[in-house]
């Protein structure tokens, strides 16, 4: 019984992902989301308008991926309500749209036997969907992922690759991936996350009341990292990548859960930069903070180089978004 209850404690905010909370006066009301998986757009709407003020436009698909544990919205927004992908992303890139990708990646009283190659093929097909509902050139594509979300990510581009007939147009349009402390060589975390949840998967608990097989394909010097490793190091050589570290520990845990020799990917120009963040505040932001800065500007280095790909550097677009407020859930939430 003392097992149950502190898995249940363990548990209570993935259960509760779902439930909205409380946020500042300056952030928009919240309305409960049901809506939790599949992709989802949180700004820029889906027919470009033209722009009367012709400021310089960035014609190009965000793309945000959740890691283990997290949410399609919870795991970017900060504890005062803000959502920088929905608040503060698009005004820096006028023109912009900003989707965000939800899979079931929650560790505790998880009923999904999903794996990371079943959401992988699901963030190919949704883009896919994306690109032939739209009767315009399709837009660069730019990945923002966190944790086990650039592991998904990778994966997404290893089957591109792999079967082109299908996924040939996707593929074509991604321009670049910002990893946020992805564990490319895994994470001691997910060691002992692992064994924990070997104890807790007793008889008497409800089944599978912890996910191992997640956190199994996390640990260091895991077969399947390494064959991913392999397969998509090529896939990556066209592209701008960007990969952040975490520097600071994510309390209770005595060190970093991602440390920088699992975060890089030392493939050649890839950019590396060190966050004075711990995991978990990666990819979540109060406002334009240093750390924001840092990862904004990294979207917006590939932004740019992705329009010059489209026009000529001197020619502005005279196309932009209309921005979609969308409502959605906001919860706090745990992940590694």
């Amino acid at each position: 019984m003392r097992k149950l209850g502190l898995l249940k404690r363990l548990g209570k905010r993935s259960v509760n992902s779902s439930a909205p909370k409380a946020e500042s006066s300056e952030a928009r009301a919240v309305r409960p989301r049901s809506e939790r998986y599949g992709l989802m757009l949180l700004a820029g709407g889906l027919d470009a308008r033209p722009d009367d003020a012709g400021t310089e436009q960035y014609p190009v698909d965000i793309i945000a991926v959740h890691g283990l544990n997290g949410d399609a919205y919870t795991t970017w927004t900060h504890k005062n309500g803000v959502l920088w992908l929905q608040d503060l992303l698009p005004d820096l890139l006028p023109g912009c749209r900003v989707f965000t990708f939800g899979y079931p990646s929650q560790v505790v009283f998880s009923t999904s036997f999903a794996q990371v190659q079943e959401y992988a093929r699901q963030l190919l097909s949704s883009l896919r969907d994306v690109q032939e509902h739209s009767d315009k050139r399709p837009r660069s594509i730019i990945f923002i992922c966190h944790s086990l979300g650039g592991i998904v990510c990778k994966q997404a581009l290893v089957f591109a690759h792999e079967d082109d007939a299908t996924y040939g147009g996707v593929l074509k349009s991604v321009t670049g991936v910002v990893f946020l402390g992805t564990p490319h060589r895994g994470s001691s975390a997910a060691t002992l996350g692992s064994v924990v949840g070997t104890i807790v998967n007793l008889p008497g608990l409800p089944a599978k009341s912890v996910r191992t097989d997640l956190l199994d394909y996390l640990k260091p010097g895991s077969r399947q990292l390494q064959d991913l490793a392999i397969s998509v190091r090529n896939r990556l050589a066209n592209l701008t990548v960007v990969s952040f570290y975490e520097s600071e520990a994510q309390y209770p845990l005595p060190s970093v859960i991602v440390d920088q020799a699992s975060a890089v990917l030392n493939i050649p120009r890839e950019d590396i930069i060190s966050l004075p963040a711990n995991h978990r505040d990666l990819c979540r932001f109060p406002g334009e903070t240093g750390a924001y800065k840092a990862v904004s500007a990294a979207v917006r280095r590939i932004a740019k180089a992705s329009t010059w790909r489209i026009s000529p550097p001197n020619r502005r677009s005279t196309h932009s978004s209309q921005r979609s407020l969308l409502s959605n859930s906001r919860a706090k939430d745990t992940q590694f």
